[in-house]
């Protein structure tokens, strides 16, 4: 039985799929309605034509196959509609024996998989995307892990800095009010026991100080406040001071103390001399700290390329362990805690060097092996750097007022000086050294009663409080300038504070100078004399 020629069009002109009969060379002879329906062509078009050239270039190697019959083949492939847009297919090509009268040919039956390629890609595409955000996920829990631990690092370092500090604080203080408690409670007490005590006193005092000024440096550095006054100056007389400063030092300890000096160093180089200073006392008060014999040495040589000055501190001290000397710049940190109960310090000496080095373009690094010693190396380019424009502006605050004209005043045989502080021990520690130098000295507690001191009495200086009641030392003196149509009386503020912001309200204001609190009698008795005489 077989099927007549009607029924067997009606079937191939039903099917979903699309049919495409072609002859042994692939010119098109027959198609179904569904495959033109798909490219958008009718039969007359394409009949007679290749049907390769339906098939996109990239697919027409595939689709240009031979087959012999009955031999079955399936691939993918995309043809180009009428309208340009592309179908993806899957077919299925055979090869059969007489597709018309005594010619072989080929049937192709091509399913539309265009939709689901699609969904596939899309499929795809959102893997790749969910991978994407899987890796950033990854990455993100990696380095909230490394944030933790650095947080956690940072922690215990901070943790161990306040321990030290409160260590650090109350030592000193301990010493401080205790002998002033014996001392105000015991009036029997010997002149020369009393002489020690003070002597006590004195240092637990300066040694706040120190650590007060080590804390501020830090805190300047990281703000970008520094200040940096690059200079002329002689190298050679800066580091033999140092040298004699810190010589008592080392012969109270029993250790050598020497100078390694390379003669083909120039005379004198342009830097901040005093934080190069800063720079040197910290490397060495820390060499000489942590050496119990031997000796410690400043060796100072020009760089080959005599571009450099180039600075060893060595001692032959306890040392640092090699997994310490990565941390030892970082803030808040000794090479081991057993350190600060030992020896005392903050860990923040080694912070501000190695900032303060960076700051005058040099870099430093440090060698050691524990018992035998170790090396702070650091170099200073001996050419001028460029200043930033914001240390610039930074340096400007402080020479306008270091700069600035010496006001003269006309002087009287007894010249007074007022003290404005509304901290009357602060009047009384200020009261002392300027009346025992002959001056007569008038205080007030407060800016207003300044004010009316200033109208009332012929005054020659004026130390000023910035912090008092009622009005304070900036509006004093504001309204001192204003009333007396810029008198030229010397003001000078008396501050804690020291950084920069500050000083430029100070210049704003019409003071002539500062000094920062607390207040060293040979600088005050020099501030005055560089006045008033």
């Amino acid at each position: 039985m077989t099927i007549n020629k009607d029924s067997h069009n009606l079937i191939l002109s039903n099917l979903i799929d699309g049919i495409v009969i072609t002859d042994n060379n692939k010119r098109i002879i027959s198609c179904n309605n569904s495959y033109l329906k798909m490219i958008g062509y009718n039969l007359e078009e394409i009949k007679g034509t290749s049907y390769l050239d339906l098939v996109d270039s990239p697919f027409k190697n595939s689709e240009a196959l031979s087959l012999e019959a009955p031999v079955i083949k399936s691939y993918e492939s995309k043809h180009i509609k009428k309208n340009g847009e592309k179908i993806h297919f899957h077919v299925r090509c055979m090869a059969i024996n007489e597709v018309t009268e005594g010619q072989n040919g080929y049937v192709y039956n091509l399913q539309d998989i265009t939709a689901y390629k699609d969904r596939e890609k899309e499929a795809q595409e959102y893997a790749e995307k969910i991978k994407q955000f899987t890796k950033h996920l990854t990455q993100a829990h990696d380095q909230l892990l490394e944030a933790k631990i650095a947080a956690e690092v940072a922690n215990k370092a901070k943790s161990m800095f306040l321990a030290s500090m409160s260590h650090e604080i109350r030592s000193p203080l301990s010493s401080i009010i205790g002998f002033s408690e014996i001392m105000y409670e015991d009036d029997t007490l010997p002149k020369e026991e009393i002489k020690d005590m003070s002597n006590v006193i004195l240092k637990s005092g300066r040694n706040l100080l120190e650590l007060l000024n080590e804390i501020l440096d830090l805190s300047k550095i990281e703000a970008g406040k520094i200040v940096i006054e690059r200079r002329e100056f002689d190298l050679e007389d800066v580091i033999l001071h140092i040298i004699n400063l810190l010589q008592i030092k080392a012969n109270e300890k029993h250790i050598s103390l020497e100078l390694e000096y390379d003669p083909k160093l120039p005379e004198s180089i342009v830097t901040d001399e005093t934080r190069l200073r800063q720079i040197f006392m910290n490397l060495m008060s820390n060499a000489i700290k942590f050496t119990s014999q031997g000796y410690v040495k400043l060796r100072c040589k020009l760089s080959e390329d005599a571009n450099f000055a180039e600075f060893s501190v060595i001692d032959t001290g306890i040392g640092i362990s090699a997994d310490k000397i990565k941390t030892i710049f970082e803030p808040f940190s000794q090479a081991e805690a057993s350190t600060t109960r030992k020896y005392g310090g903050t860990g923040l000496g080694l912070t501000i060097t190695e900032k303060l080095v960076t700051l005058l373009g040099g870099k430093i690094w440090v060698e050691s092996e524990v018992g035998k010693g170790t090396v702070f190396n650091f170099t200073l380019p001996l050419t001028s750097l460029p200043v930033e424009e914001t240390q610039e502006k930074e340096d400007s605050i402080d020479s306008l007022i270091k700069s600035a004209p010496v006001k003269t005043v006309k002087l009287r045989k007894d010249r007074k000086i007022l003290i404005a502080d509304d901290d009357s021990e602060f009047r009384l520690i200020l009261s002392k050294p300027l009346t025992d130098a002959g001056y007569t000295v008038m205080s007030a507690s407060n800016g207003k009663e300044a004010l009316n001191l200033f109208k009332q009495e012929e005054l020659d200086f004026i130390l000023m409080d910035i912090n008092m009641p009622e009005m304070d030392g900036i509006e004093v003196t504001k309204e001192i300038r204003l009333q007396s149509g810029g008198s030229s009386i010397p003001i000078i503020a008396c501050t804690g504070s020291a950084m920069g912001e500050e000083l430029e309200k100070f210049v704003e204001a019409g003071f002539d100078d500062y000094i920062i609190k607390p207040v060293d009698r040979n600088e005050l008795l020099d501030i005055i004399a560089k006045f008033i005489g």
